[in-house]
């Protein structure tokens, strides 16, 4: 871990990376923009300390992830972006085992489509649904029935808006 913590400090890094990754053995404090920079600025920091075969593999990912993030990608580039992450799926399941097939991996065989139909990775985040995500969940106290708690409280925000939407409107009709 120490040579990949020592690679990661010498690399220059783009005036555009928004956070530096921190420390390689802090990874599970990381943000998504530190892992997203590891992923598409750092991943050579694992060339020569990973096994060859895990080396390449990480490489189909990075290498499709970059097609994504293009301001401008042809149908060519998406087929490339589907056979990689595709061929990285299923070298996943043989070099991790299935058990660590989660539905983020295998959501990954959707990407260039999802890219074709919504537009270049960087057009849209994540970050402001999981932080809606994260307000709501933090409205639940207890530990049984959550799912009905979150649906209560949603209800009372719809309800809530409503009322708002409602009282703004007649002050304009007054």
């Amino acid at each position: 871990m120490e040579k990949i913590n020592q690679r990661l400090q010498q690399y220059i890094t783009p005036s555009s990376t928004i956070r530096l990754p921190r420390n390689i053995n802090l990874y599970h404090r990381y943000k998504a923009s530190e892992f997203r920079s590891i992923l598409l600025i750092y991943y050579m920091i694992f060339k020569d300390t990973l096994p060859e075969r895990y080396y390449t593999h990480l490489k189909q990912l990075v290498f499709a992830m970059d097609i994504g993030e293009n301001r401008q990608i042809s149908q060519d580039k998406l087929d490339e972006m589907h056979v990689l992450l595709q061929y990285h799926v299923n070298q996943f399941k043989i070099l991790y085992g299935t058990r660590h097939m989660v539905n983020n991996i295998h959501s990954l065989i959707h990407l260039a489509e999802t890219v074709r139909d919504y537009g270049p990775l960087q057009r849209y985040s994540n970050f402001n649904y999981e932080s809606i995500l994260g307000g709501i969940t933090s409205t639940v106290n207890g530990t049984k029935n959550q799912e009905k708690e979150i649906y209560n409280n949603l209800q009372m925000l719809k309800e809530s808006s409503y009322l708002a939407t409602i009282s703004q409107n007649s002050i304009y009709m007054s």
